[in-house]
């Protein structure tokens, strides 16, 4: 058994309203745990408002906050050839932000399959699937030296791949009897097959189509399952687009975007002129060519404007509002 670290404890919030501390109830359960009364409704925040713990357990990597008596936990999923890195991605943390806001902890780990990323989800039973054994232990051990407790719901979120083990791991927590509440799918098909009124919420990108999660959703919907679907739009590349990044200044977003416009990939106002089929072939061209440091890292945020197959937190919102409705 590892030994976790002091927890953290909630950082400056950046405006967050908070009710005053939520608590449980005299007899230690936590029906009396709500989330804030006010919860913050200003403009996404991509820099994470809270410190999360950084420990191996069984000698895979954990990013975690727990904050006292959590309303709920989240587990997030990376992607294929992802890591637990995930989590600090800005996209995520957008996302995280928001339901952090509303009193959820937070926990993410990384999938058994360490040369391609993926997480497995052939098998349900955490008696025979090692990553699920892993996953259930790690939950045992967070009960056992947080505030979590066996009562606390869970929550999932996941990227592509992630999106299904999202899912997947949902309806193995209700398989196992545990308390879950909610499932998002982010660019993915999000495998629901089998999840029955499991809630499910999916974000797609309008140029990473995902017909199956088109078609899953419609039917889950006439099935009388609750099921919600956003699509998410492109939007322009301007000259502050890239300030959304807390590590990019005005002059440095406008020197990404201006170099854009140089290679060609957008016009003067930020609208993309290269055909979307023909993107990656160009953003390799950027990354090459383009005057600008992190480079690959500028493509990466491209690709979130572009509405390509990357996770994207224009939805964290619905989503953190789509959780508390079925808390």
């Amino acid at each position: 058994m590892f030994l976790l670290p002091a927890r953290a404890r909630v950082a400056a919030l950046a405006g967050l309203l908070w009710c005053g501390a939520c608590s449980s109830d005299p007899d230690g359960g936590v029906d009396d745990i709500q989330p804030p009364d006010e919860l913050y409704d200003g403009p996404l925040q991509y820099r994470s408002l809270v410190q999360y713990e950084n420990f191996p357990f069984e000698d895979f990597p954990v990013l975690m906050y727990m904050p006292e008596d959590p309303v709920a936990v989240v587990w997030l999923f990376h992607g294929t050839n992802g890591s637990v890195g995930f989590a600090k991605k800005i996209e995520t943390i957008a996302t995280s932000n928001e339901l952090i806001g509303a009193g959820f902890g937070v926990i993410a780990t990384e999938s058994d399959d360490r040369v391609n990323g993926k997480w497995s989800t052939d098998d349900s039973n955490p008696a025979t699937s090692s990553e699920l054994g892993r996953l259930f232990r790690l939950r045992d051990e967070v009960i056992a030296t947080t505030d979590m407790t066996q009562d606390t719901p869970s929550y999932t979120v996941g990227f592509s791949g992630g999106g299904s083990m999202a899912t997947h791991f949902t309806k193995v927590l209700r398989d196992q009897g545990i308390p879950y509440r909610a499932a998002h799918a982010n660019c993915s098909s999000g495998r629901a097959d089998g999840a029955g009124d499991i809630p499910i919420i999916w974000s797609i990108a309008v140029n990473d189509p995902q017909q199956f999660a088109e078609d899953t959703h419609e039917s889950r919907v006439a099935s009388g399952f609750p099921s919600e679907l956003y699509h998410v739009q492109e939007v322009p590349i301007d000259s502050m687009f890239f300030t959304k990044n807390p590590s990019m200044d005005e002059g440095r977003s406008r020197k990404a975007h201006d170099e854009m416009v140089r290679l060609q990939l957008i016009d003067d106002t930020g609208e993309r002129i290269v055909p979307i089929e023909e993107a990656e072939n160009w953003l390799s061209t950027y990354e090459r060519e383009a005057d600008v440091p992190s480079a690959s890292l500028r493509t990466e945020e491209i690709r979130v404007g572009w509405a390509m197959h990357r996770m994207n937190g224009t939805h964290a919102r619905k989503i953190r509002d789509f959780f508390l409705a079925h808390l």
